[in-house]
């Protein structure tokens, strides 16, 4: 193979940082989905960013109202 050592790191690290990412997404949606349904399903955006800021997240109020769109959180 004729890869240069750093491109080789460069592809090794952007693979570990890939999986990484997934699972943070993955945990994030779990999250947003078990506050949505332990508050009976009444959060908008609003509480649900403090909710997850309360959890650890660094999320404004459009980015959860993205979130819960994509989740189908009505």
């Amino acid at each position: 193979m004729q890869v240069g050592r750093s491109g080789f790191y460069r592809w090794q690290n952007q693979q570990e940082h890939q999986k990484d990412s997934l699972a943070k997404q993955f945990r994030l949606e779990s999250d947003a989905q078990q506050i949505f349904i332990d508050s009976d399903r009444s959060y908008g955006s609003r509480r649900m960013a403090k909710a997850l800021q309360g959890k650890g997240y660094n999320i404004g109020r459009y980015q959860a109202a993205t979130l819960m769109k994509r989740l189908g959180l009505v």
